[in-house]
């Protein structure tokens, strides 16, 4: 589950002008972190407004990284919250994240929810909120969300002859922005083969890419100096 979690299309039958047809609008989701099992740092890949961002800490989690408070606070009280569990006991901070994502689910049922954690405990509550039609996931890292592939087009219209070369050239340099970014949020779990970096690719654009699509992403990135194959293993040379 998650794929549906990037995008929404709405049908619009109207003639008012500034309604358009096939408009897109993006599904809230909510991301529930497990300091204690992960210390994510790259919180600023959630800048889009869609994003709302629950950190959990445990009661031995006292000290924060800047970047992480930064991070934090540039996303405003509207959108991230501190949630402080005050006692020990097993599991504790796991029944705190329970109880919102609950709680969450039940105010907003056509969200998506992301638990970052590499807690497998958590799996058999996803699989039966997915049973009851709750778009539900565990992520061990938050670059694994698949809406991090999705960038917000606040363009209201598109001229027939936007479909120039010109256009298609800007496209295919969005791709590859999207999936250099997605890459750098991945840390040391970045993909070390071909082949799965060409699935990686494929889920971050949620299976939509062709295999020709996918095999000219790749070689773009490949002709970027972004990655380097050789015998079936990739290296990389991200921007910093």
């Amino acid at each position: 589950m998650g794929l549906g979690c990037a995008l929404i299309i709405f049908e619009h039958f109207s003639d008012t002008p500034w309604v358009m047809k096939n408009s897109k609008a993006l599904k809230t989701n909510y991301v529930l972190v497990d300091y204690e099992n992960v210390q994510p740092k790259n919180l600023s890949l959630l800048t889009q407004d869609y994003f709302q961002i629950y950190l959990f800490l445990g009661v031995k989690q006292n000290r924060l990284s800047l970047e992480l408070v930064e991070a934090m606070h540039n996303f405003g009280p509207d959108r991230s919250k501190y949630i402080y569990v005050t006692k020990t006991g097993a599991n504790a901070l796991d029944f705190h994240i329970t109880y919102y994502l609950g709680k969450l689910a039940t105010k907003n049922p056509n969200a998506c929810f992301h638990i970052i954690s590499k807690d497998k405990g958590f799996d058999p509550l996803i699989k039966h909120l997915n049973t009851i039609k709750v778009n539900a996931s565990r992520r061990e890292s938050i670059a694994h969300i698949p809406a991090l592939s999705v960038k917000k087009n606040s363009k209201s219209s598109v001229s027939k002859n936007s479909k120039s070369s010109v256009n298609k050239n800007s496209k295919s340099e969005e791709k590859i922005n999207v999936i250099v970014k997605n890459l750098k949020g991945r840390g040391k779990a970045k993909p070390r083969k071909e082949k799965t970096l060409k699935n990686t690719i494929k889920n971050i654009f949620q299976q939509k890419l062709t295999e020709s699509e996918v095999n000219a992403v790749f070689n773009k990135l490949a002709k970027s100096k972004y990655i380097t194959s050789k015998n079936g293993n990739i290296s990389y040379l991200l921007p910093k």
